[in-house]
């Protein structure tokens, strides 16, 4: 059974979709790092299984 995505990892799909960078996309949906962490947690959150595209 797949887990529900939380709040800023729905909002972080949602800026993908928009067309955003995968970096400026976990900015926008709330992270507060630097940019170079950004990048690196996008792209974990994109090896989720429960955010697919």
């Amino acid at each position: 059974m797949k887990k529900s995505l939380n709040v800023r990892q729905e909002r972080f799909c949602e800026f993908i979709a928009a067309g955003e960078t995968q970096t400026d996309a976990d900015l926008k949906a709330g992270s507060k790092v630097d940019k170079s962490v950004a990048r690196r947690n996008a792209a974990r959150l994109l090896t989720n299984a429960d955010i697919m595209f």
